[in-house]
């Protein structure tokens, strides 16, 4: 696999499985930063949303299409400022980029484009051992829980993303969209089909699963992978609710099992929703990576 077996834009087709290599390649070399960079986020989400891909310039590009209007995510290759500029001199305002990362888009001249900051899509990004060790007094709270949900014992926390155990992660995904209804919300109903697009090709796609298992049934679980040398990134986090402190249980031992040159945990944006934007700041991220939509000036 290599960049001339994807199409030249407009040319177009789905991202697939056998994308994966050259994917990783890419992203190695660009260490990114955004959630989004990597191939497992890009093809589950792309099974999900639709999302396609081609390339220009060198660069490889993954789009969809809203209002008739091609959205793409940042260039993916070493000059991702320099693609961006020439899509908008090919395709003017038919084009148009989302979560582009600050350190592209203040390369773009003001000028030229409009550059909006996305607050609704920062990735939060911890310590590690901030979130492995809960010490301290503003960690309180989340040791608290956590020890509670211990209580409900014996617990098994382990790796258990083997195919003979698949049956249990996806019953707690059942469970979860049953009663938040997944049917009746696009949200929720794409992120379902995203974590079975994941649990269908977990072999392939070398994610790691980190359960918390009660008398044989999951009860929590954390779907994770490499984003950069330095940072991890959490891609699906789910929990019984009616398990007190299950949530920042899976939340703590995940991070105590995260590599330690691994010394960030990006744990994804919190798309402008008010309780899970109040439940990342309660856990005192290090910092926020910022992105932006860009559009070019009329």
């Amino acid at each position: 696999m290599s960049l001339i077996d994807i199409p030249e834009y407009p040319r177009i087709r789905a991202i697939e499985i056998r994308d994966k290599p050259l994917f990783d390649k890419a992203f190695k070399e660009m260490q990114p930063k955004i959630s989004e960079f990597t191939f497992t986020n890009l093809f589950v989400w792309g099974k999900a949303r639709g999302y396609k891909v081609s390339r220009s310039d060198g660069h490889i590009l993954v789009h969809h299409v809203e209002g008739g209007r091609a959205v793409f995510f940042s260039p993916i290759g070493p000059e991702p400022d320099r693609v961006i500029l020439g899509l908008f001199r090919e395709h003017g305002d038919n084009v148009s980029f989302i979560r582009v990362p600050l350190e592209v888009a203040s390369r773009l001249p003001d000028k030229d484009v409009l550059k909006a900051e996305d607050r609704d899509s920062f990735d939060y990004v911890y310590k590690r051992n901030d979130l492995a060790e809960l010490r301290g007094a503003k960690y309180y709270p989340k040791r608290s829980f956590a020890e509670k949900a211990m209580k409900y014992g014996p617990i098994i926390l382990d790796d258990l993303c083997v195919d003979s155990e698949m049956h249990k992660f996806i019953r707690l995904e059942q469970e979860w969209c049953d009663l938040r209804g997944c049917d009746k919300d696009k949200a929720l109903g794409e992120e379902e089909r995203a974590i079975y697009a994941l649990f269908g090709n977990k072999d392939v796609l070398g994610v790691t699963c980190v359960a918390v298992e009660i008398e044989g049934r999951v009860v929590a679980f954390a779907l994770t992978e490499e984003l950069n040398d330095e940072t991890c990134v959490v891609h699906f986090e789910k929990a019984d609710t009616s398990l007190v402190g299950m949530y920042q249980l899976v939340n703590r031992e995940f991070a105590r099992r995260v590599s330690e040159r691994h010394r960030y945990i990006n744990r994804e944006q919190d798309l402008g929703i008010q309780g899970l934007r109040k439940a990342k700041l309660s856990y005192y991220p290090a910092f926020l990576v910022k992105k932006f939509n860009v559009t070019m000036k009329s």
